[in-house]
């Protein structure tokens, strides 16, 4: 049985209608125009209001008790649908310290995201901190599960077998996705089998589609390992004597 189409394929990303009535949708760039936009959209396609990432970065892809929480400069701020900005519902809450933060907002959780110094952090309803003002974004996925983002350099110099997959990954605009989709495919080349977009995702590439799986999860495992090492103190890469030696074993070419 073939169901109707409500709202036609038309965007290059949309995320699902969480939590009410609205979804955030990205549209397809114009090739003279760099500046990344997103659309809300309620069920019907119809558009509420568009918003430039450049003036607001939404902290999670959907609305929560009606508002849509946004990073603004050093501040977080709330848009209801039709894309003013309105007092915060989700900042009731006398148990993080204001004093300590420059701002912060509640979760459907119960938690806290906080700002410092521009960098976003977590902490619960006793002002402990779970994860301190570190990321340049932390976006709530709702099942006590966030997405981190930081413009940290991804170097997989870290063990032998994530040089031999991931090589010299290189770190992409987020908007060259969708712009210029045959500049990205150009930039994949023998020391740069994968790709991170800003703020986004990974692309990877393979020989076969097994072997790009295990690209993929060689990235994720070295991502993590990254993560979890920081307590312990800085990474210590292969140098880069080591380095040309086992480009020389494995035969590698740049």
């Amino acid at each position: 049985e073939q169901g109707d189409t409500v709202i036609a394929a038309q965007y290059a990303q949309a995320h699902e209608f969480l939590h009410g009535e609205r979804a955030i949708v990205i549209d397809n760039h114009e090739d003279n125009d760099s500046t990344v936009m997103f659309t809300v959209i309620d069920k019907t396609g119809k558009r509420l209001f568009d918003g430039s990432a450049v003036e607001y970065r939404p902290i999670q892809p959907y609305f929560v008790s009606g508002v849509l929480p946004v990073v603004k400069g050093d501040s977080i701020v709330c848009l209801n649908d039709q894309g003013k900005e309105v007092p915060n519902p989700n900042q009731d809450h006398p148990a993080v310290d204001s004093a300590r933060y420059d701002d912060y907002s509640r979760t459907p959780a119960g938690l806290f995201l906080v700002v410092k110094d521009r960098k976003m952090g977590l902490v619960d309803r006793e002002n402990k901190v779970l994860i301190k003002p570190q990321f340049d974004r932390l976006a709530d996925l709702s099942a006590d599960r966030y997405i981190a983002v930081t413009d940290t350099v991804f170097d997989a110099r870290t063990i032998p077998e994530s040089y031999l997959l991931l090589r010299d990954i290189k770190k992409m605009p987020l908007e060259s996705l969708y712009r210029d989709p045959e500049g990205v495919a150009s930039e994949i080349t023998n020391p740069v089998p994968a790709l991170i977009f800003e703020n986004d995702s990974i692309a990877v590439t393979g020989e076969t589609v097994l072997k790009a799986f295990d690209r993929l999860e060689v990235a994720d495992a070295t991502a993590h390992s990254i993560l979890l090492s920081r307590p312990l103190g800085d990474i210590v890469h292969i140098h880069p004597e080591e380095v040309d030696e086992i480009k020389q074993v494995f035969n590698l070419t740049d």
